[in-house]
């Protein structure tokens, strides 16, 4: 068996703090208008194209998936269909 990362423990303030932070970011993204989201996402779609690459591997590694399936699974994400 192969470790491929490991993460440190938090404490459950950090927990709560992190929740928090995305509540506050949630709350923040719902009143951003849907032509700046759609400009984001457009942007993100261009990154993940950029990185298909290093994207796939990272889906191999964490769901055993074939390259070239995770090649297709992170141009479809990116396509949004």
């Amino acid at each position: 068996e192969e470790i491929i990362e490991t993460y440190e423990y938090i404490s459950d303030n950090e927990i709560l703090e992190k929740i928090d932070t995305a509540e506050k970011a949630f709350k923040e993204w719902k009143n951003t208008p849907i032509s700046k989201r759609a400009e984001l996402f457009k942007n993100l779609a261009k990154i993940m194209l950029e990185q298909k690459e290093e994207l796939a591997k990272l889906n191999v590694l964490e769901m055993w998936m074939l390259y070239k399936n995770a090649l297709w699974d992170v141009s479809k994400s990116a396509s949004g269909t």
